[in-house]
């Protein structure tokens, strides 16, 4: 929201400087008179009504109707003292206190608008803290239309005191327009705070369902919604730019939601190549199935890439969770979750890197077993029992990697490091033995030949 620099946002301190703004010159006209102590009522009203803006979950307490009453007085005074002034004194003190009506008028409508603006935004933040996030947004929404009208209302507050010469009445009108923009001070924090919400707000209800599409395995659903949660994310924390001079009440608030959006937006970052690596290892499969093994190394490895990324934005989204004080909290965003999903996204990356690592050992492994097959039906029994003790050896690396991956493994994880664990030992001790036997048929022992070969068709299909 774009305003000159004097319309910022302080509703608090405005009435003060206000009571006692309408004290006249010697005038013996008794309208006016009266009308300028209904004035000083009006901003002497206006002052003890306005409370209650500074906190997050307080509800503005602000009464216009002593204010408008006593406007209303004052304006009636004023036609009738209009009709009967004669001198031109008298003249511009009419029109003097007019303008300091507009004034109070504009200012106590932009009080008004503001307090719903409030009242907008806490009802969001009750509805978040439900996950009822569309209702939360447009109650934020709301707000920040509510907010607008404040600004309006400012700016014609100001008008009434630039356009206006007030030369004729006693009052310090540099002070009230330092006081007007120490007022303006609210309207900008809560407009940065409910436009940063808003972003905030869409970032956690796409986050919430890459969520729900990552744990039913739609991976590629899920990484949409998490790339535009990320994306809602990195706008909320753009947005939420302290303004200069916020009120104090305003600062930790404003501060929590920026670094929790950067939390936020980092754990998006990281689920975002999650959900690229978990699609990537289902191809991996469909590419083992077909004997593609150079293409599945190849997309191991990138997967390893993928880990880091994901690694590096866990550790970007740790360090800004832990600068976050818990005197700037906000009570409806609760970061124990934003906590257990670091820990978990942590758990998986760690499991994930051991089983990519296992993999790509297993298929080095696998590729060795064919090469060793193949010398074995060329009868190069010396060569196939080489390829068969590499196959085991890399076994046994992919079976180290499993074992060390399960007993880190999140849930969704475990039955697949179970069943690597067996494959991998499985495999190591088959190619082991079939090592065997073909050192032993490259040495003209086919009995023992035969019989490790038949043991190690055994160790290879133990685990069904």
């Amino acid at each position: 929201m774009q305003r000159r620099q004097v319309l910022k946002t302080s509703i608090v301190a405005v009435p003060t400087v206000l009571a006692g703004c309408g004290t006249f010159s010697e005038n013996p006209d008794e309208e006016l008179t009266s009308a300028s102590e209904h004035v000083q009522k009006a901003a002497q009203n206006l002052e003890t009504q306005v409370n209650g803006f500074e906190q997050i979950g307080e509800t503005a307490s602000f009464d216009p109707q002593p204010v408008r009453e006593e406007l209303e007085a004052a304006s009636e005074q004023l036609d009738r003292a209009s009709e009967q002034a004669s001198s031109k004194e008298a003249k511009n003190q009419v029109q003097a206190l007019r303008a300091l009506i507009e004034f109070l008028e504009a200012l106590t409508s932009a009080f008004v608008d503001l307090a719903a603006a409030q009242q907008a935004l806490n009802e969001g933040f009750t509805q978040y803290s439900s996950g009822a996030y569309q209702r939360a947004t447009n109650s934020f929404e709301s707000g920040n239309s509510r907010l607008e009208k404040s600004d309006g209302h400012y700016r014609k507050a100001q008008s009434a005191l630039e356009d206006s010469d007030l030369s004729d009445v006693d009052i310090d009108v540099e002070k009230m327009k330092a006081k007007l923009r120490e007022s303006s001070q609210y309207i900008d924090a809560y407009g940065v705070l409910i436009g940063g919400v808003v972003s905030f707000t869409r970032g956690m209800s796409d986050f919430d369902s890459g969520s729900s599409a990552f744990e039913d395995d739609s991976f590629g659903s899920a990484k949409a919604s998490f790339d535009q949660a990320s994306d809602h994310f990195v706008r909320a924390h753009d947005d939420l730019s302290l303004p200069e001079d916020a009120p104090d009440g305003l600062v930790d608030p404003i501060s929590f939601l920026k670094k929790t959006a950067t939390t936020l937006g980092e754990l998006s970052t990281a689920m975002v190549a999650l959900s690229k690596i978990m699609t990537s290892l289902q191809t991996v499969r469909s590419y083992l199935d077909a004997s593609r093994y150079s293409d599945a190394i190849s997309l191991l490895q990138s997967i390893q890439n993928e880990i880091t990324n994901a690694n590096n934005a866990l550790d970007r989204a740790r360090t800004a969770l832990s600068s976050i004080e818990a005197s700037q909290s906000i009570s409806a965003i609760e970061l124990e979750q934003t906590r257990e999903d670091l820990d978990r996204g942590e758990s998986a990356l760690t499991a994930l890197n051991f089983l990519v690592s296992g993999m790509i050992d297993f298929v080095e492994g696998t590729r060795a077993i064919e090469k060793g097959s193949t010398d074995a039906q060329n009868e190069q029994y010396s060569k196939a029992a080489t390829h068969f003790e590499t196959a085991a050896n890399d076994f046994d690396d992919a079976y180290q990697d499993f074992q060390q991956g399960e007993s880190n493994a999140p849930t969704s994880l475990k039955s697949t490091f179970v069943d690597s664990v067996c494959r991998s030992g499985a495999y190591r001790d088959g190619s082991s033995l079939y090592a065997e036997g073909y050192r032993a048929a490259a040495d003209g022992n086919y009995d023992r030949a035969n019989k490790k070969i038949e043991e190690g068709d055994k160790a290879y299909n133990r685990c069904g």
